[in-house]
């Protein structure tokens, strides 16, 4: 996708974004809350820029020689080995750990803003960057346990519908550049990483539990029954979806968390 298209697409996700239905927490600071619309818009064009390049570079990791002896939903349809897939979570990492780091940081320094505690967080500080760290490289694990799930499925699906090469790699790229998914991807981790940020300050300043926020009018299933539930700091909330320790409890939530001090 070119520059002056992601350009306008940026520009127009930010005015989007900022009308979607966040937690009051998050527009607390106006500021702040410009900075994370702006940063979750810059996530996504990383991330479409990551699956874009990995998606022209597919063809080269699938083992094309194997599918007429070998089933395309078994993992060795792309070698496991294959130093190219530890290259692919370099670059991943290179694309996306700046903007998990700055969201990282967002989160702690609004909760600066929050609570009226100044503990001078800054993108040097240890505990900000090993967290950014540790969520960016859980995320690369997720991300590419799912690109590789969805290469083998399309290629199945090619093989069931007798399509020739040049239509299963067309296939296989589609599902893999899918601007839907990495919009669904940055809005997700956009909160998560905030919410580590945020979880990184609530532990520095000895807070002892925390209430979920899903005040939004569209709150859904999942998360309305949490709203206003507390629980101790380090617990996890009970969700119809498994234990969650904070927001995200499912893609594209919006959700909040407050910390309590007593």
């Amino acid at each position: 996708m070119h520059s002056e298209l992601l350009d306008a697409r940026e520009r127009l996700g930010v005015v989007i974004r900022a009308s979607d239905d966040w937690e009051d927490d998050y527009r607390a600071d106006p500021a702040a809350f410009k900075q994370l619309v702006k940063a979750e818009r810059a996530l996504e064009r990383s991330v479409l820029t990551y699956l874009g390049g990995l998606a022209d570079r597919v063809p080269a990791l699938v083992q094309w020689h194997q599918l007429s002896i070998r089933a395309a939903a078994d993992p060795q349809v792309i070698d496991p080995n294959d130093p190219r897939l530890q290259e692919e979570k370099t670059e991943f990492f290179r694309q996306m750990y700046d903007g998990i780091e700055s969201l990282v940081l967002l989160g702690g320094l609004s909760g600066e803003y929050l609570y009226g505690v100044q503990l001078g967080l800054n993108p040097a500080n240890t505990l900000i960057l090993d967290a950014a760290r540790s969520h960016t490289g859980t995320l690369i694990k997720e991300i590419t346990a799912t690109n590789l799930r969805l290469i083998r499925q399309s290629i199945g699906t090619s093989i069931e519908l007798g399509e020739d090469g040049s239509a299963t790699i067309d296939r296989v790229q589609k599902v893999i550049a899918n601007p839907v998914r990495s919009e669904m991807i940055a809005r997700t981790e956009t909160v998560n990483a905030y919410q580590i940020g945020l979880e990184q300050f609530a532990h520095l300043t000895n807070a002892v539990s925390k209430t979920w926020q899903a005040k939004q009018a569209g709150a859904c299933r999942v998360c309305a029954p949490l709203n206003d539930v507390t629980v101790a700091i380090d617990e996890s909330f009970a969700t119809l979806l498994g234990p969650r320790i904070r927001p995200t409890a499912h893609p594209r939530c919006r959700c909040g968390l407050r910390y309590n001090y007593k």
